[in-house]
């Protein structure tokens, strides 16, 4: 049996450093884990991190190598890069992988494609964002530029969560791989009959609003809570979920209960992963909002949910959503927001037909189908 070696950089949430002391799995980290351990029928599946705190959790069919590196998180003279290039090396010479799949351009890919290069082993790179293009532009990161740039140009093949990603790297970076799109994937199964753990906070005679996500800045849930009188005006039996936890959390309880509305909203707090299922079931109308995301999978659990969607228009979205088909798009502008969501909640036909359509939708986004899609390609390439 083949084996494919699964690399990620140690932290989340746009920390940098392999060092830092937790590691956590976001939705997108999470979602492909999950395609990855489907892989296990084909393949010899190993999992390569490194963090300080032990990984956030195991899949059946994954093999981990988590290289804990407490001593050398404490250690200055030690750069991560280095550190990171040094464990993998002793890692390949150990299991001998046929493939590398490293998730990430910058760092994780940056550091893993010279180390498979240097034994001639086929190195595919996930490309999860497109943050990395932020350093073609300042002229004061051109040795980061050049490093991203080598990086592509010897990865012997590249994955991007939508057409637009292909488009950029074409465009912008004159870059021609063998490159494929694989988005991330979702167990539809879960959502069929999910357990009934948050009924209790359906109101009745209410329209239930859900926004998930983490509690921060660029996820804009200041917006959205500024918007919210205005929709109440015209629609005042609605109960808005603003579930997730953040560091934002204060702030945006100061705000609902500085404008007035703290008996229309609720904070319920971190929603495992298991449990989103179960907590989108009671839910009406779907909201997310951020200002840049690579790929926002909590979209793709809203449409296995069945549930209209009020998003951003950003690039990602757009490859997702139909607009007035799985929702509404929006601009970051609260009177954009206001009068959109007041004219689809009067307009209950509209959502019923957005609810069949989107449980249509989500069958693209099928993990079965992208663990699929994920091994022809890798097979492909040995």
């Amino acid at each position: 049996m083949k084996k494919i070696l699964f690399t990620i950089w140690g932290g989340a949430k746009g920390e940098r450093s392999p060092f830092d002391p937790w590691f956590t799995a976001g939705g997108e980290i999470a979602a492909k884990l999950k395609s990855i351990a489907l892989l296990k029928y084909n393949w010899e599946v190993h999992f390569f991190t490194i963090s300080k705190r032990p990984c956030f959790e195991t899949y059946e069919g994954i093999q981990l190598h988590q290289d804990l590196a407490i001593d050398a998180g404490n250690n200055s003279e030690i750069k991560p890069g280095e550190y990171y290039q040094e464990r993998l090396t002793v890692l390949i010479n150990d299991i001998k992988p046929d493939i590398i799949y490293s998730r990430g351009v910058m760092p994780t890919s940056m550091n893993v494609v010279p180390v498979a290069k240097q034994h001639n082993i086929p190195v595919v790179v996930a490309v999860d964002d497109q943050n990395f293009l932020d350093y073609f532009i300042d002229p004061c990161k051109n040795d980061w530029a050049k490093k991203i740039r080598y990086t592509f140009l010897n990865a012997t093949g590249i994955t991007v969560q939508h057409q637009g990603m292909i488009e950029l790297l074409e465009k912008q970076l004159n870059i021609s791989k063998y490159m494929r799109v694989i988005s991330p994937g979702i167990d539809l199964n879960k959502f069929n009959n999910p357990p009934q753990y948050f009924d209790h906070l359906k109101k009745s005679g209410h329209i239930t609003i859900i926004f998930l996500s983490r509690l921060e800045g660029s996820k804009r849930q200041d917006l959205f809570i500024d918007a919210l009188p205005g929709i109440i005006q015209d629609v005042n039996n609605i109960h808005v979920i603003l579930a997730g936890d953040g560091k934002n959390r204060l702030l945006l309880e100061k705000q609902v209960k500085n404008l007035g509305i703290s008996s229309y909203v609720t904070f319920p707090g971190k929603i495992d992963n298991d449990q989103v299922p179960a907590l989108l079931s009671i839910s009406d109308l779907s909201i997310f909002l951020s200002n840049r995301e690579g790929f926002p999978t909590v979209l793709l659990e809203y449409l296995a949910s069945g549930n209209p969607i009020v998003a951003s228009d950003i690039e990602p979205c757009k490859h997702i959503l139909l607009n007035e088909i799985n929702g509404i798009f929006v601009k970051n502008d609260v009177d954009d927001i206001s009068r959109k969501m007041i004219d689809l909640l009067k307009h209950t036909k509209k959502i019923e037909n957005m609810k069949y359509h989107n449980l249509m939708r989500s069958k693209s986004f099928d993990i079965l189908h992208t663990a699929k899609e994920l091994n022809n390609y890798l097979g492909e390439l040995i």
